[in-house]
């Protein structure tokens, strides 16, 4: 998956290039100063969000490209359809959650899901906004062109994706319960005649993700209180 290299610094890169449907993602994964994680695990989850926000770019949903058209990202007329993206690993709060991006792809700083720090793991988890894949997801927005707030419904949707199909169940965050039940709601206000932009949004991203994880949103509807009824009924909007 990885080519391992040298910079001219003298700095191990870990180089990638993955490619699907006209779609091109690569660049370099290095280490600032994390420390204490599994760097062979971490290289394959950074492969697997790659992954994911390829997949997603490349073969939408039709709830997706509702969502992306609402949204204003370009995912079926992009400014380029090859990214290239530096993943910098740290372990650093002044770094947290940070992240730039432009035509072309971006830069994050990654804090490993794999970090033995307590701080790290805290954060992480805390909050959807500062997901790794969910930062990395919305800097390759912008490399194809959109012009996304920092808060923005899409990537939300490919990091919870990502922890998903990639994290222990007890490692999804309290947020990926939450984000996924306050959009049942809005799915909820559209199958009783509301459409608003809000509730639209929020119909299109709840059946988005219960697209791909039917299983996964009943379970964690379950969890959050939801009752047979009150499933069955977001459930059939998004038919």
């Amino acid at each position: 998956m990885f080519t391992e290299k040298e910079s001219p610094s003298g700095i191990k890169e870990y180089h990638y290039e993955i490619s699907e449907d006209g779609f091109e993602i690569a660049g370099f994964v290095r280490n600032l100063n994390a420390e204490d994680f599994d760097l062979d695990r971490e290289l394959e989850l950074i492969w697997n969000c790659q992954e994911k926000i390829l997949d997603v770019l490349s073969e939408p949903n039709k709830f997706e490209k509702r969502l992306a058209k609402m949204l204003d990202i370009p995912i079926d007329n992009p400014k380029t359809h090859r990214l290239y993206n530096n993943i910098i690993l740290v372990n650093d709060e002044d770094k947290f959650c940070w992240g730039v991006g432009g035509t072309g792809g971006g830069k994050v700083y990654w804090t490993p899901y794999t970090s033995e720090n307590e701080w790290g793991q805290k954060e992480i988890n805390a909050d959807i906004e500062c997901d790794n894949c969910r930062v990395l997801a919305h800097e390759d927005l912008h490399g194809i062109g959109s012009h996304t707030e920092a808060e923005d419904v899409f990537s939300n949707l490919i990091g919870i994706y990502f922890r998903l199909e990639n994290l222990p169940e007890d490692e999804w965050g309290y947020w990926t319960k939450w984000e996924i039940s306050r959009w049942a709601m809005k799915a909820e206000s559209y199958a009783e005649g509301k459409k608003s932009r809000d509730v639209r949004i929020g119909r299109n991203a709840f059946c988005a993700v219960y697209t791909r994880y039917p299983d996964e949103v009943v379970e964690l509807l379950e969890v959050d209180g939801w009752n047979e009824d009150r499933i069955e009924k977001v459930i059939e909007v998004c038919k």
